[in-house]
């Protein structure tokens, strides 16, 4: 069996008011792109060769997909004219493929599937569950669970007998379509959908859960539903109250991030969601909130498309709220940043050498003479930068830096609604050393990990890298407009604070986070060249 996607296409209007003119493969989902999750979902039904039908913006389409799956999976690219109608995308498609049994899926839709009922080839699968008749395909179907009828966008008096085909198709056979020749030049999937029911009698099989990111309005519901089923923390929403309810294995850091918001200055909590309900007291702590919808500035950072003067705006307004926290000043000891900047640090380089691989080895001593390059520039290794740098970090304490922090102030617990300006923050870190005040050159070194050591691309696996001998060599995959935001940012950083104390800070944070992705040892291993580019700069 063969898949295809059809990611030919521009995003819906409505998504495009939230971030520009984005292709559908590119809408985002938690920081990845949607075409990730389907080609995902395919691989897990033992499909590896995808065709994937791509138009607008489809460079920037391959780029990425290229560089994450052309190890796992066989891709083919069949560019469309993005201006026409899906089946006609499908049917160019088809026509290159020729004969046997293909999985179909639009770009913009997640179902839940299993292997069996794939196996059995010639299935659509449906939804009881949609609003107006005008925007979907809806089908008819006998009493054998076959399909009668299509009826494609148009109004319908009554929609209970019908239901709307989600953009999910499996069919046995398509030499049924491909041996024929249309006059049509642009039609809709159901054009050929028809034309293969004529011949064999399509399946029709209702989807447990669909999750359609193609439109506004099931955006934000799909969003939720995925971010419900993959949560590391226990996550339930209440669409009807537009609440969150929050539990964590991790009880202590729970119940730090709860009193962070429960102790909020008055004129602060509304940047934070209103807590509704809250238990720290019991075995199961949990928190209940307001949920906001608004984007991550993951998502805005990494998929929108707007200029550089848009993006530094965003990016002053982020800056403004955190002096808010800077004006908020407490008292911080000293040992509270050794705990952060060397004992933390400790901990995490002892996990890395517990490792004893050689490429993370590489990191840590160098060559012979303790010296590695990475894109062409030499780099002292950690064995060369420990001492320098744990005495640079001795000058960090100063009490005009001591307040009221978050503590992992990131683009992805950063909420902005591009329509209205509002900034919202979320998951604060909550105790930085004996509780929620520190160093506020931490949360700006937080900040600066997200805008110019490009953070978010990274976790989000949008790079490249390679190594060889003592050499390294990387390239993320952001936009060129980033650039000038991240001056932008540092301008504004060095008129209040040092901008080599920030960076050296940022080079610890991606040390420090090594260990926490063990999931992926290139992301590992791009960390730690970020993090030894950084340390570099001020030893």
């Amino acid at each position: 069996m063969k898949g295809i996607v059809l990611a030919g296409g521009k995003a819906d209007p409505s998504l495009c008011q939230i971030y520009g003119d984005i292709p559908t493969a590119l809408i985002p989902i938690y920081g990845k792109p949607i075409i990730f999750y389907i080609i995902d979902q395919i691989t897990t039904l033992d499909i590896f060769e995808v065709y994937i039908a791509v138009g607008y913006k489809s460079d920037r389409v391959k780029l990425l997909i290229d560089n994450y799956y052309s190890a796992k999976v066989k891709i083919n690219y069949i560019d469309v004219d993005y201006s026409k109608k899906p089946g006609t995308s499908l049917y160019k498609v088809l026509k290159k493929i020729g004969h046997g049994k293909v999985y179909i899926s639009l770009a913009d839709t997640i179902i839940d599937v299993n292997k069996q009922l794939i196996a059995n080839g010639d299935i659509v699968f449906s939804s009881k569950n949609f609003d107006r008749s005008s925007k979907w395909c809806l089908i008819s179907k006998n009493k054998a669970g076959h399909v009668v009828h299509f009826i494609e966008k148009k109004p319908v008096k009554n929609k209970i007998k019908n239901e709307a085909l989600v953009g999910i198709y499996v069919l046995n056979d398509i030499s049924i379509i491909t041996k024929l020749d249309f006059d049509q030049i642009n039609f809709e999937i159901s054009y050929l959908l028809k034309i293969y029911n004529n011949s064999i009698a399509l399946k029709v099989n209702l989807a447990n859960q669909w999750l359609d990111f193609g439109h506004l309005d099931k955006y934000q519901k799909s969003k939720k539903r995925l971010l419900e089923a993959r949560s590391f923390n226990s996550l339930t929403f209440d669409d009807l109250l537009g609440t969150i309810t929050k539990k964590s294995k991790f009880k202590e850091k729970l119940i730090a991030e709860i009193n962070w918001q429960l102790h909020l200055p008055k004129y602060l909590k509304v940047l934070s969601p209103r807590i509704l309900d809250y238990d720290i007291d019991s075995e199961n702590p949990f928190i209940t909130m307001e949920y906001y919808s608004y984007q991550t500035m993951t998502e805005i950072w990494l998929y929108a498309t707007y200029n550089h003067e848009i993006l530094n705006k965003i990016i002053d307004k982020i800056i403004d709220i955190l002096f808010l926290f800077f004006n908020e000043k407490r008292l911080v000891s000293k040992a509270d940043y050794d705990t952060i900047y060397i004992k933390k640090t400790e901990e995490r380089i002892k996990k890395i050498i517990d490792l004893n691989d050689n490429k993370f080895n590489l990191f840590l001593n160098g060559n012979e003479n303790g010296i590695l390059e990475i894109n062409g520039k030499q780099y002292k290794s950690w064995k060369l930068l420990k001492d320098q740098i744990y005495g640079k970090v001795k000058d960090f304490y100063n009490e005009n830096h001591n307040c009221l922090i978050h503590g992992d102030y990131c683009f992805s617990n950063l909420l902005y609604d591009v329509n209205s300006g509002v900034l919202r923050i979320i998951d604060p870190r909550g105790s930085w050393g004996e509780n929620e005040n520190g160093d506020i050159k931490y949360d700006l070194a937080k900040l600066r990990h997200s805008i110019s050591g490009d953070y978010d691309y990274i976790v989000n696996d949008l790079f490249s890298y390679r190594i060889i001998d003592y050499k390294v060599e990387y390239q993320v995959f952001s936009r060129k407009e980033n650039n000038l935001v991240k001056l932008h940012f540092d301008s504004i950083i060095s008129n209040k604070f040092n901008l080599k104390h920030i960076k050296l800070i940022e080079g610890l944070l991606f040390l420090s986070m090594v260990p926490l992705h063990s999931n992926s040892k290139n992301r590992q291993l791009l960390m730690l060249a970020k993090a030894i580019e950084l340390l570099n700069l001020d030893c």
